[in-house]
């Protein structure tokens, strides 16, 4: 009997160690949500405050800052965003130096009007992802700003460079120009 009333009081001391209380961890849950526009399924990581007790609600959770990420770009680690819509690009001028007969010059032309419409898509994407920052902490607001990033997503994986992109008014012109220069061949 007198091993417990020792530990107790070299306890009571500071003269036992004792295993430190675990620090209550945050919970992170994943959720399914599906983009309204596209009506694909996507992954949400949510974080409910540590020692949180009872039922979870989703207005406790906070949305976290990969989402972003994961619900424009998909799930794709090997390559960065700007690095895939080059290779877009690269893969668009190439195809349409061979439909159109661009030159050299054209073909230049039309790269560098395509950078232009990734600089503009990537600083978009950076004006979202700000919005996105400041309102992920309530899952409502972050919720909304990521079923509303549709047109973002559509523009990266199509390539920034349909109707109204730099990329699409430098290759109409250069079509008309190419035209009219083979009707000026064929008169003479």
């Amino acid at each position: 009997m007198q091993i417990p009333i020792l530990s107790l009081l070299l306890s009571c001391f500071g003269q036992v160690d004792e295993a430190p209380i675990a620090e209550p961890e945050p919970l992170h849950v994943f959720l399914q949500d599906r983009d309204p526009a596209t009506n694909e399924f996507k992954q949400i990581r949510l974080t409910f405050p540590a020692g949180h007790v009872g039922r979870l609600r989703l207005a406790d959770a906070r949305i976290d800052e990969q989402a972003f990420d994961t619900w424009v770009y998909g799930n794709k680690p090997t390559a960065t965003p700007e690095l895939e819509l080059k290779d877009k690009l690269r893969l668009r001028v190439g195809s349409a130096a061979v439909q159109y007969w661009l030159t050299e010059g054209q073909r230049e032309k039309l790269r560098l009007a395509g950078k232009g419409d990734i600089k503009r898509f990537l600083e978009q994407a950076d004006l979202r992802r700000a919005e996105f920052e400041r309102k992920r902490r309530v899952f409502k607001e972050g919720r909304e700003v990521l079923q509303g990033l549709s047109p973002l997503v559509k523009a990266y994986k199509d390539g920034p460079f349909g109707a109204g992109s730099m990329y699409a008014k430098t290759l109409e012109k250069m079509k008309r120009e190419n035209a009219l220069r083979l009707m000026l061949l064929r008169a003479f």
